[in-house]
Parts: structure tokens; sequence; C-alpha cells
């Protein structure tokens, strides 16, 4: 086997795939490297962030719980001086000596207190004090000073701090005054043993001040900052905060203390972290909004971890990347390079009897084999592919059906074969002059619009075109065309059959089926006024014979009087017959209409059977009848439903000679009502039963012979319960009787009154 040259070198081996590779890979695990870092880095520094966030926000619990303390121990002082015996007595005789031993500047100073209010049931100040913040002096409380003016519409003897309901009563908080938010507790005077009833109420009160703040800032060692709620001065991160508190922002809390308020943490910048939350008054409206700085030291700890994890990541990266180019290089694309080469030297000789050296059992040895496999079925194909051509072009010539192959672009015959050359008589090399416009009798418009259509759905059946041959004359063809491919070009083929013939015969069938329907309409026609002009002398007929009976009967001439009747029986089933005809060629002239109205369906068969009992006796028949009286009204024609149960049974009472027929009435599923005739009488055959609807039609021609009858009445009935929307069926065993099964629906809808041909 033939072996390319090892020496070849090609113009662009050196940046080749080698070029292209090496900047890719290292670009990737850069990248890679890359997308590592700064999902580290942010899973790192979101975490740091998420646990600053958890800190600060329980620091600024902390400084509410201290706040929490100390009211809690301003209510344990209170609690202490109003559960007293001594206290108790004082609130009703007001002893001096009460208030010259407890009640004394220094008592009140070493409780830092500055507000104490003694306050009677009767809501009269017993004795008080209050700081002054703008003196900064303590001043006795009465009744009528200013000193409590901010503090009077709180001492109301219905305010939660005055009017306490048990004994157990608490009222501790923040209350926000003019002079500043204040931290107060109010209990109810009560004896040593904390019982009442209860004599009156004790009030304490502390100034929230900058000192107090302070203070609070040192047990914790946080720092502070408390900003009124209604400040019109309020700080610009304040007025955030309050924002988000009042409003539905997107800002989430970073904490939910237990009584449902937000701690809202908010970073300054790198250095500087706060929580906000707030702090409502005795009355649960917003009051205080407080503030806890911190700074970031979790936050700059996150960041020095994360560019430690920066370096590290880089110079593994790039010893990985120097060490992963230069397996790179060494094991795949010096290897590539040099099977890129000897594969181009194939192809510039188009040489299909070369072979790749196959070296070493990895892929790209795996690749050279592959390749040269390759080559061998190439060159098989090859021979293959032309043994295709030849019996595929045998194929298309041979077969009857015309094919031809048009560019979608400019409409031209790229290909057809020879049955399509035969049918518009051109030859092999005119043809290919001609566009679709030179032989399709359509507008371009048309043309343009099917192959849109062929082109965007794979197939599309044109359906019938004429096409016009050489010669001027136009062929009728049915044409369907798909859409192919062959090498990089897109093609439509059309495949062709000639169809003249066929439409010739369709057109005689057509006029045949016109033909048809005139003679069908004209007889239809016919009848009708022949039914017309022949129910009119009859009506004569039957009426004068009737004036004759009477006048027979007065001269009671036998023989004239039975003369008379059989004119009058003959008459009228002449009428019964002409009747029917012409309801008959009214159904198949689509001229007959229903009349609906609601009637009650017991008093309606009661009426039948009254009207049929004749008919019933006359051949010794029994008529049994079952119909439950609430079965209640239908809404349908009555007239035709008479008519179609006077069908029924007048045929059973007919073909029955001593026996018994039976009415049964009843609904079913509450839409539909059923009534079914069956008799005892002389029963069918399939065969008669198959042919018992038709009209003019009876079981056979002995039944005609020996019962009469023309056949209508069966057909008419069903017409008139398919116009219903029901229908009629028959079961029949022959000698054993019939059961002939109407159903019609409770309510009849006249929307869809269609008829079926008879």
């Amino acid at each position: 086997m033939p072996q390319p040259p090892k020496s070849v070198k090609l113009a662009f081996a050196s940046f080749g795939l080698r070029g292209q590779i090496l900047p890719i890979v290292g670009a990737t695990l850069m990248g890679l490297l890359g997308v590592i870092y700064l999902s580290s880095s942010t899973l790192l520094l979101a975490g740091f962030a998420k646990f600053e966030q958890q800190d600060t926000a329980r620091n600024v619990k902390r400084a509410v719980d201290v706040l929490s303390d100390e009211i809690d121990k301003l209510s344990f002082t209170a609690n202490d001086w109003a559960a007293w015996d001594d206290t108790y007595a004082f609130i009703e005789d007001e002893n001096p000596d009460y208030i010259q031993t407890n009640l004394n500047d220094a008592t009140i100073a070493r409780l830092r207190l500055d507000m104490m209010l003694y306050i009677h049931r009767s809501g009269r100040i017993v004795f008080g004090q209050k700081f002054n913040p703008t003196t900064g002096e303590r001043v006795p409380v009465e009744e009528n000073t200013e000193a409590i003016a901010s503090l009077r519409q709180y001492l109301t003897p219905n305010s939660v701090l005055v009017n306490h309901p048990d004994t157990t009563s608490l009222v501790e908080g923040i209350l926000e005054l003019p002079e500043g938010p204040m931290v107060i507790v109010s209990r109810p005077i009560l004896t040593g043993e904390a019982e009442g009833p209860i004599r009156g109420t004790l009030i304490m009160g502390r100034y929230l001040t900058a000192e107090e703040i302070k203070r609070l800032g040192e047990l914790t060692q946080l720092s502070i900052t408390v900003q009124e709620w209604e400040s019109p001065e309020l700080p610009p991160d304040f007025q955030e905060i309050r924002q988000s508190i009042t409003e539905e922002t997107d800002q989430e809390p970073a904490l939910v203390l237990p009584d449902q308020t937000p701690i809202f943490v908010k970073a300054w910048d790198s250095q500087t972290i706060a929580g906000y939350t707030l702090i409502k008054d005795i009355y649960s409206n917003p009051a205080l909004l407080l503030r806890v700085e911190l700074p970031r030291e979790i936050y700059q700890q996150g960041k020095r971890t994360a560019n430690f994890i920066l370096w590290v990541v880089l110079v593994v990266g790039v010893a990985f990347l120097v060490l992963t180019l230069l397996l790179l290089e060494k094991m795949v694309l010096s290897r590539l390079s040099q099977l890129s080469q000897n594969v181009n030297h194939i192809g510039s000789d188009r040489n299909l009897a070369v072979r790749l050296p196959v070296q070493g059992v990895d892929e790209l040895s795996q690749l050279a084999t592959r390749i040269n496999e390759m080559l061998d079925a190439l060159d098989d194909s090859q021979q293959v592919r032309h043994e295709n051509e030849q019996r595929y072009r045998a194929v298309i010539e041979q077969t009857s059906e015309s094919i031809f192959l048009i560019d979608p672009t400019t409409q031209r015959i790229i290909e057809s074969n020879t049955a399509f050359q035969k049918l518009l008589g051109y030859d092999s090399e005119e043809i290919l002059s001609l566009t679709l416009g030179d032989f399709i009798d359509h507008e371009s418009e048309s043309i343009a619009y099917n192959i849109e259509r062929t082109l965007s759905a794979q197939s599309y059946h044109l359906g019938e075109r004429r096409y016009r041959r050489k010669d001027g004359s136009f062929v009728e063809v049915e044409v369907s065309a798909n859409k192919i491919y062959y090498g990089k070009r897109t093609a439509l083929s059309a495949v062709v059959r000639d169809i003249t013939e066929r439409k010739q015969v369709e057109r005689e069938l057509y006029q045949a089926k016109v033909t048809a329907e005139l003679a069908n309409k004209s007889k239809s026609q016919f009848l009708a006024n022949m039914s017309h002009e022949l129910r009119t002398p009859l009506n004569a007929i039957i009426g004068y014979s009737e004036i004759l009976q009477e006048e027979a009967e007065e001269l009671k001439p036998e023989e004239l009087n039975a003369d008379l009747g059989k004119i009058e029986s003959a008459g009228r089933h002449l009428l019964g017959l002409i009747n029917d005809i012409l309801d008959l060629s009214k159904i198949e002239a689509g001229k007959m209409e229903l009349y609906l109205e609601s009637f009650p369906v017991p008093v309606t068969i009661q009426e039948i059977v009254f009207t049929v009992q004749p008919l019933v006796q006359k051949n010794g028949n029994q008529l049994q009848v079952d119909c439950e009286p609430e079965i209640g009204e239908m809404y349908a024609d009555v007239t035709k439903v008479r008519q179609i149960l006077f069908n029924l049974l007048g045929n059973a009472c007919k073909f029955t000679h001593q026996g018994t027929i039976f009415l049964r009435v009843f609904q079913k599923e509450g839409e539909m009502i059923i009534f079914e005739v069956r008799d005892t009488g002389i029963g069918m055959t399939q065969e008669q039963i198959d042919k018992l609807f038709q009209p003019f039609t009876q079981a056979d021609t002995s039944t005609t012979r020996k019962y009469g009858g023309t056949g209508l009445g069966l057909a008419i009935s069903k017409q008139f319960c398919q116009m219903m929307g029901g229908d009629i069926t028959v079961d029949s065993e022959l000698g054993k009787g019939s059961t002939f099964t109407i159903q019609l629906p409770l309510r009849v809808n006249l929307l869809n009154p269609e008829l079926v041909p008879l």
C-alpha cells in the first residue's frame, strides 16, 4: 500500500491547530480558575456578609434587651413601693411623715427617678415630683401646676396609666413627651400582701436622656443612638429605615424580634455597619428608632480570606496550565499535526489508494485506522454510487408517472424523465429551457404561492392542474410536490399523473347524477301535485256519499245504503293513500314542518287507544296498555306522534289474529320517552326487516296481496321520528310477533330538523 511522504509540511502547520487549541485551552483554564475564584469569593463574602448581618442584629437585640431590663428594674422598684402597707395608708390619710421619711430628694435621686406620682383612685394627685429638664431641678407637682401639663392627657381617670382593672395590672414602657422620651411604669397601690381594693396608682418615670443612652451603651459595650420617631430633623439613615418600616419595600429585615418588630442592617461603608429597630410606646405606637453602630471586622476578615484564596488559585492555576499545555503538545497536538499533513496530502492528490501510517494504540491511532477504513469505504461507495445512479435513472425513465425537478428560485426545469417530456411534447433539450409559467395554466402569483407552501411544508399536494403542451393543447393532471436536497442545493420534485380519462368519467358521472336528481325531484313534485289534485274530488265524493247515506237511511233501502257505505269506505281508503303520498312528497321536498306544543302523554295515549279500539276488535285481538300517569308531559308535534302510534297499532292489529297487542310507555334517563308496540302476530324474517322502512315496500308480495296496504306508513313514521330527534327500531321473529320501539326526546328541539333521505 502506498504511503504518503513524511517530509510534506504545510504553510500553516506551525500555527494552525496548535495555534488555536493552545490559546483556547489556556483561556479555558484561566476562565475556569476565574469562575472558581469568583464563585468561592462570592460565596465566602456572602457568608461573611450574612454572618455580619446576623451579628449586628444580635447586638441590636442586646441593646433592646438592656433597655427592657432597665424598664423591668424600674417596674420592680415601682411594685416594691406600690405594694407596701405604708403607701397603702398614705394614699388615704396623706400623712406628711411618710413624705418626709420616704419621699425626700435624696431618695428620689438615689432611685434615679425623673418623675414620681401618687394618684388617688379619685384621680387627685396626692404627691408628685417631676424633673425639669430646662432648669435641671426637681419641682413638686400639684394638680394644676404646669409641671405636669405635658402629662395631663395621660392622667385622665380612664387612661391606661391611672385606671388599673385588677391587682395584677401593670403598665410599663416608653412614653413620648414634649421634653423627650421617658421610661415610665404604673402600678396599682395595694397592701403589703399585694391585695386590694386598689386605692390609687403609683407612677415612676425616668427620661431616656443622652446620658442614659450612653450609660446603656457602656453596659453593652455598644455605640447606641436613639432618635424620636416623629422628629422633623431625623438623619437620612433613620429616615430610610422609618420608610422601610412604614412602607412595603424590597428591603428584608435581618431579624424579627418576638413582638414582630423588624431589625434592619445597613452598611455605611467598608468600615462601619449599623443595625436599626423600632421601639414602641405603651400604646404600641412607634416612639423611638434605635441604632447600634459596629466596626466591620467580620467583613474585613472575609476580604482578607478572599484575597488569600485568589493568590492560591492563581499560583495553582498557572502551574496546572503550564503542565497541561506541555502534555497536550507532546501527546496530542504534534501527532494531530502530522496526521493532518498526511490527510491533506491525500486530499490534494485525490488519490484514494494512499493509506495513513498507524502508530500506537490510543485514540489517534484508532482515528488513523478509521480514516483508512473510510478511504476504503469511499473507494467502494464511488462504484456503488455510480451503479445506483444508473439504476435509479433507469427506474425513473421506465415509470409511467411524469417526474420533473425545478429550481425554486428561477422556477426553471433542471431535470425531467421521458414520460414528462412525452406528456408536454418537448424533447430533452427543449424542456430544460422551460419555466413553470411556460406550461402551467395559472397566474404567476399562484405559482409562487404553491412554491412557498411546498418549501415550508416539505410536502404539498398541489391537486389538479392544467398543463399546456407544446402544440398549445391542454392536458389535465394531478400534481404532488416535495422539497428535496442534492449536494448543497434545494429543489422541488413534482410527480405528475395524466387524469384526462378520469376527469371525463367524473364529468359523465356528475351529469348522470344531475339527471337522476332532476328526475327524482320531478317525481316528488308530480306526487305532490297529483296527491293535491286527487284529494280535492275525493273529499267531495266522500262528502256526497255521507249525505246520500243519511238520505238513504230515511228511505231505508238496505242495498242502496250498503253500496253507499262501500263508496265511502273506498273513498276514505283512497284518501288515506293520497294523504300518505302527499306526506311522503312533502318530506322528500323538504316542506314538512313540525308544530311543537306541550301535551300530557297519558291523556294522548287514552285518546289513541279509544280511536284504535275498533281495529283491535276487528280481528279478535286484545290491547294491553302500560302507561303510568306520573309520566307527565312532552313537548313535540302531537299530531305526528298520534299518526306514528296509529300506524304501528294499526299494523299490529292487521297482522295479528286472535292475539294480544301490548303498548308500553316509559321514560329513559329523564331525557327520552319510549313507546313500545309489541304483538303476537305473524312476525318477520331478517330479509323482510331490512326493507321494512322503504317507501312503497311491504314484507313481500304475498303479504301485500293478503293484508293490503301501500308500505308508506312505516316509512313516513320513521321520517317523523327522525324529524323530532328520535328513531324507530324493530325486533321480530317469524311466527312469534314483532316489537317496534319508538324513541323520542321529552323536549323536541327545532334547531336541527334534518331528514334522513329515503
